[in-house]
């Protein structure tokens, strides 16, 4: 009986520390891939790559009325106004408002914040205005968008994935909020006002910052989680 909760022991000891290294790699990897981006887009004097104009063009080329009149909805809703609904409604709601809207919302104001200053930094121009479906009024580096929604969905499939806030529906709100996410970065692109390139660099710091939210969900996570049990 000893040995067999020995081994158990020991192989909760091997699975979180092999989590630990794949939640690193995953981290440094978002970083790595940002890092290297921005610095195409310095060395590239902040205009499309290569690798930007064969993807986009392309992207361009499957334009479609039915199919625009689809992805602008679908990137108007990673505008703000909607990111700021969605946390005002987890914020309202007494079930989600301690395991949820206070983290996600924090992270949303730390995504913005973040994105607005390397926008300063990069001051890289969006694509030719004669390609843009909707307005946008800032730069493009990196994608806010993308930024934002990886961060703000990302932190709420985290906390539902470490059981912060338990709910029967798991599986098919983590599928959900991960296909928003690539869609709304996606939809950059169809609409013309980013580079491919934009999008990734915004998923990758995204994910960068989610790895050090995912540090602090270890932390305090528990006060969360008692809080929404209570």
């Amino acid at each position: 009986m000893i040995k067999l909760e020995n081994n158990m022991e020991t192989f909760t000891t091997v699975n979180n520390n092999d989590r630990l290294i794949l939640r690193l790699a995953l981290g440094g990897a978002g970083l790595v891939i940002f890092s290297l981006l921005a610095w195409q887009v310095v060395e590239a004097g902040k205009g499309p790559a290569l690798f930007d104009d064969k993807i986009r063009f392309w992207v361009y080329g499957i334009r479609r009325e039915w199919l625009t009149s689809i992805v602008k909805v679908i990137t108007y809703s990673g505008n703000w106004h909607p990111t700021l609904g969605v946390a005002a409604m987890l914020l309202i709601i007494p079930k989600t408002r301690k395991p949820l809207g206070y983290p996600s919302a924090v992270m949303a104001v730390i995504s913005v914040s973040t994105y607005s200053l390397l926008k300063m930094i990069f001051n890289r121009p969006r694509p030719d205005k004669a390609l843009w479906l909707v307005i946008q009024h800032d730069t493009s580096f990196p994608s806010g968008h993308a930024l934002n929604c990886m961060i703000f969905y990302g932190a709420i499939i985290l906390l539902i994935r470490k059981g912060i806030y338990p709910t029967g529906h798991r599986q098919a709100l983590t599928i959900l909020l991960s296909l928003l996410i690539l869609a709304i970065g996606l939809s950059r692109i169809y609409v013309g006002v980013h580079y491919p390139t934009d999008v990734l660099a915004g998923w990758g710091f995204g994910i960068f910052l989610l790895t050090i939210f995912s540090f602090w969900v270890d932390k305090y996570g528990n006060y969360l989680r008692s809080s929404n049990e209570n």
